[in-house]
């Protein structure tokens, strides 16, 4: 089955053809680092990880930028504002961006570009723009002519014409200036105290936000553009629509992007995220027990503290913020959080019964085909068929979850040998690699999510304590420590392959 996307450009799904054979090149847009990143933020970075995850899985070798805005109107009067270069105010929120990134266990992409490291080129596409006579100036700034390319409004849908309206009476004071309501800023002139300004041929100032993405994107790949362009659909119009223009018409021999693919809003409990409706978290509030502390007073089940405890809650956001396809809102919830964490709990314990039972001999091959290979080779062709149809990751997790429930009924009949159990775990290793379940978080050094590593060594050394209990037939003692680790809030289950425990 072909690679199928649904382009925003033109409104439906299309085969995948990148313009280079078996190589893909992919910019997504990143934050603006005026602040901590949002929860809803990183749904668009986890779809594009789950999208380059399936591009390397169905062999491809690709190229990925993700950028980062640290020059913009919010960070210039908030940097202003405490008396700091902006390179020190974004700083903090840069690493924390990257952090939780990490927390996530979103791959690194080949690129991370700033827009402060890209000015050059900037000026090189305005430059350009001016000389083909769709850019101009007005008091030191430089704005783009929009009536000078035809094919805007093609990706939102939107008719320029009605634009003047909609402009009319939400523009600034500056706007004034244009030769028309339409046009936005490539460049604005500063101001005779701004901090962050730089020289340029119309004087000094700094770069308009949609500009930047469009001169890093020619800065990296070249004015052929990118194979894919990603982000959230609330960047569409007018960020999108205006990147186009200003690449189109810098180059018209380019294609400047060949597949848009957009994602949709996070929701929480329904409502659109906001600081006044107390249901705003910042992805950064999820990684140390202090804050997640501050979020049980805010309304937020204990529950959370037990799973970041556990090591399981950057990789419970994860599952969560993945298993809704990329095209529907997605509202999230604290219960389903919790329902996120039993379900990947429940694809770890299938992983570890059939390691247990391939023990040392994990990578011995399968000598015959049976029915613990065919289950695995049809659940991964399931598995990549559905993200080849437009990431359809419902289709792809049916695929996972039924192939837990057909081995759960095999073992119940029969005990495979070795060789068998490491052809069925194959498809669970080889399916994690797109989705990166199965492991826990790595615990924090000082944290009380180390702590529970302890915790956890220690439960496994009861664990041991009781099996050696009861082949010395000491049934009292092992009772006794089953009540124990009952009391310590674990559930343990003795099974063919072995114990298996986890937490109540």
């Amino acid at each position: 089955m072909a690679l199928r996307f649904y382009n925003s450009l033109t409104g439906r799904k299309e085969e995948f053809s990148p313009s280079r054979p078996d190589f893909v090149a992919i910019y997504s847009c990143g934050p603006t680092v005026y602040d901590y990143a949002h929860i809803g933020n990183f749904r668009a970075f986890l779809f594009v990880d789950l999208l380059r995850r399936h591009l390397l899985f169905r062999g491809y070798s690709l190229k990925q930028a993700i950028n980062l805005t640290d020059v913009e109107d919010k960070i210039i009067q908030r940097a202003a504002e405490r008396g700091m270069p902006i390179d020190q105010y974004t700083a903090p929120f840069i690493e924390a961006f990257l952090e939780d990134l990490d927390f996530l266990r979103v791959l690194a992409p080949e690129h991370r570009p700033r827009a402060t490291e890209h000015i050059p080129a900037m000026l090189e596409m305005i430059a350009e723009l001016q000389r083909r006579q769709h850019a101009y100036v007005a008091d030191g700034s430089v704005y783009f002519r929009l009536a000078t390319f035809s094919e805007y409004g093609r990706l939102s849908r939107i008719d320029p014409e009605q634009l003047r309206a909609a402009a009319d009476g939400r523009f600034d004071a500056d706007e004034y200036t244009k030769e028309d309501l339409r046009d936005f800023a490539l460049w604005k002139a500063a101001s005779a105290d701004d901090a962050a300004a730089w020289a340029s041929p119309w004087g000094r100032g700094r770069p308009g936000w949609h500009i930047e993405c469009s001169a890093m994107i020619q800065d990296l790949f070249g004015p052929q553009g990118v194979d894919i362009h990603t982000g959230g659909i609330d960047l569409l119009f007018p960020h999108h629509e205006n990147e186009i223009a200003q690449s189109r018409c810098s180059h018209p021999e380019g294609a400047f992007v060949r597949y848009w693919l957009h994602n949709e809003h996070l929701l929480v409990d329904g409502r659109k995220m906001s600081k006044s409706a107390g249901n705003f978290y910042a992805m950064v509030d999820f990684r140390d027990a202090k804050r997640i502390k501050d979020l049980l007073g805010r309304g937020a089940p204990e529950e959370l503290l037990r799973i970041y405890e556990r090591g399981n809650l950057g990789v419970a956001i994860r599952y969560l913020l993945l298993a809704t396809h990329y095209r529907q809102k997605l509202n999230f919830t604290f219960d389903g959080l919790l329902a996120a964490e039993q379900a990947i709990l429940r694809l770890r314990r299938a992983a570890e019964r059939l390691s247990e039972i391939c023990g040392e001999s994990a990578a011995v091959p399968e000598q015959t085909t049976s029915p613990w290979s065919a289950l695995s080779a049809e659940s991964l062709r399931l598995f990549g068929d559905a993200l080849d149809d437009d990431l359809n990751i419902s289709r792809a997790l049916a695929a996972v979850f039924d192939f837990v429930r057909e081995l759960n009924i095999l073992l119940e009949s029969q005990r495979p040998d070795a060789g068998q159990a490491a052809a069925a775990l194959n498809f669970l290793v080889e399916a994690d690699r797109t989705l990166d379940l199965l492991r826990a978080d790595p615990p924090i050094p000082g944290s009380s999510a180390s702590a529970d590593q302890k915790q956890r060594e220690r439960i496994e050394a009861l664990i041991a304590d009781r099996q050696l209990a009861r082949a010395a037939r000491n049934f009292t003692q092992a009772d006794a420590i089953r009540l124990q680790l009952d009391q310590m809030g674990v559930a343990i289950k003795d099974t063919p392959a072995g114990v298996v425990w986890q937490w109540k």
